[in-house]
């Protein structure tokens, strides 16, 4: 389904925040943004965070402000899940199959609107997790302001420290590793509390679904631009000679984190509509690459200035940008696609240059290109990769 996990994060991706957290859910599921319904608003606050004054209710759990079911959209694609019989969440997983089995089994879904013909997103997964959750939401005590069941808990990022103590991030720089730390204490995410409808061999427990914030499970999206040191010169007023000397850099033999602005904070991306084709790229492009068996030799050309050594790049968008000054992350292609080190740059919001980015790219500069080199119109582009907001 798309789903990458950054090679060095993933050596800690199980030791998410969540999990410091006394009363942590047991499934942590991806939160798909809903930008038509709530402009691809990611969760936030809405009140100072605050503990319930019963600690043995739900230890650690700190909330700030509820948010509707209807924008809290669940996303199989990504699942952790830890439960027992008789626990919320293995309800909610017995009957999220049993929904798909029951479609499954039965005839060819064909609605009115379709004039005859069969729905084809009749077993698309996330709509069958999503009703379950929904049916088997209670009311929640234990956040505050109370919570209903048609809602969701905003539970602050800062309800934990991300990293076990004794162990502080996959980068190497504790400088990087305090800007990391920063960033996803910002970052809230969503809670609900499943009740079983019956019990389960004489048992029966209330637990808590996590929708995960978007840098532990988020949604990347990607886009090919031929031509990149066109797009830099046009995006970055700054750029200048010293920038077209950029090299390569890295350990062949360490585990690349993700790339520019996401280093060290992303862990699970999810890139959805992406064919397989792009994603296999955007490895080679991330230098993720490396972690491969090929053999392969240094030359000359290895050393030159990285931007020159392909004409073509990957542009990395990604929901969790919507917090951060860098908004996309352009990484170009390695040479003849062999592994390499990453080569990469982050780009402010090209949001407000796009009718200048058209002209440079009508002129013979950069080309946006889809998996199979069809040319993607520059119009409105750049603003739907900041956050994918797609």
């Amino acid at each position: 389904r798309g789903a990458v996990l950054s090679p060095r994060e993933a050596l800690l991706s199980g030791r998410c925040p969540l999990r410091q957290v006394p009363s942590r859910p047991p499934p942590q599921v991806q939160h798909d943004f809903a930008s038509m319904l709530d402009n691809n608003r990611r969760p936030a606050c809405s009140a100072p965070p605050r503990r319930p004054a019963d600690s043995a209710v739900a230890p650690g759990l700190q909330t700030c402000g509820t948010r509707p079911r209807h924008l809290a959209l669940l996303n199989i694609g990504l699942l952790y899940v830890r439960s027992s019989p008789g626990g919320g969440a293995y309800a909610a997983i017995n009957e999220t199959w049993a929904a798909f089995l029951s479609k499954l089994s039965g005839p060819p879904y064909k609605p009115k609107h379709l004039n005859g013909r069969v729905e084809s997103q009749a077993l698309i997964d996330q709509p069958f997790m999503r009703k379950a959750v929904d049916e088997l939401a209670a009311p929640d005590s234990a956040s505050l302001p109370p919570k209903p069941a048609s809602h969701w808990a905003v539970v602050s990022g800062a309800s934990a420290h991300p990293y076990p103590a004794g162990v502080t991030c996959s980068l190497a720089d504790q400088g990087g590793c305090g800007a990391v730390l920063e960033a996803r204490r910002k970052t809230a995410f969503l809670v609900q509390l499943v009740r079983p409808r019956r019990p389960l061999a004489g048992l029966r427990r209330d637990e808590r679904i996590a929708l995960a914030p978007d840098w532990l499970f988020g949604r990347g999206c990607l886009t090919h631009v031929r031509r990149p040191l066109s797009l830099l010169r046009a995006a970055l007023p700054s750029w200048g000679a010293q920038d077209e000397q950029q090299r390569a850099s890295c350990t062949p033999t360490a585990a690349q984190p993700a790339p520019g602005a996401a280093a060290g904070v992303l862990v699970a991306t999810h890139f959805v509509y992406s064919m397989a084709v792009k994603r296999q790229r955007a490895f080679a492009a991330f230098g993720w690459s490396l972690g491969d068996a090929r053999n392969r030799s240094r030359s000359a050309a290895d050393d030159d200035p990285c931007w020159r050594r392909s004409d073509t790049a990957i542009l990395f968008g990604h929901t969790f940008f919507e917090q951060s000054p860098s908004k996309t992350v352009l990484c170009a292609m390695p040479k003849d696609g062999a592994p390499a080190c990453s080569c990469c740059r982050s780009l402010p919001s090209l949001a407000a240059k796009d009718s200048a980015l058209r002209e440079k790219a009508r002129a013979g500069g950069f080309v946006l290109e889809s998996s199979n080199q069809h040319r993607i119109r520059v119009d409105g582009h750049f603003s739907a990769m900041e956050g994918c907001n797609d």
